[in-house]
């Protein structure tokens, strides 16, 4: 018989819900956005929910969209501004890792011609 896995809100944004399963004595952290079960296992909840947040504000920011347009009209001011927390922390790592990219290819160019 399969076991079943519970994932709960936590304090995760709204349509993130984590797992904690334990398998042969180890502790491993899964989660869900939506209807959406990701397969791959964390060793830390923290490491779950920030892959969790990461997906939600890029794969799925439709969805995120939708929960802070959401959050607005219930009135509830102090989700919508972590929404835009969240969103905000996610788009400045990405446009990090674009200007790291960028920063190495330039290197990568700069090699080539002297070489």
């Amino acid at each position: 018989m399969k076991a079943r896995i519970v994932f709960e809100s936590r304090d995760a944004l709204a349509p993130i819900k984590l797992a904690q399963v334990t398998h042969l004595f180890q502790v491993h952290w899964l989660f869900r956005i939506g209807v959406y079960e990701h397969q791959e296992a964390y060793d830390s909840e923290r490491e779950a929910m920030q892959s969790a947040e990461r997906l939600l504000f890029t794969l799925f920011s439709d969805i995120a969209d939708a929960q802070q347009q959401a959050a607005l009209r219930r009135g509830d001011t102090a989700l919508a501004f972590r929404f835009a927390e969240r969103r905000g922390y996610w788009q400045g790592r990405q446009d990090e890792k674009q200007l790291h990219q960028a920063a190495v290819g330039s290197a990568f160019a700069a090699l080539r011609y002297l070489s």
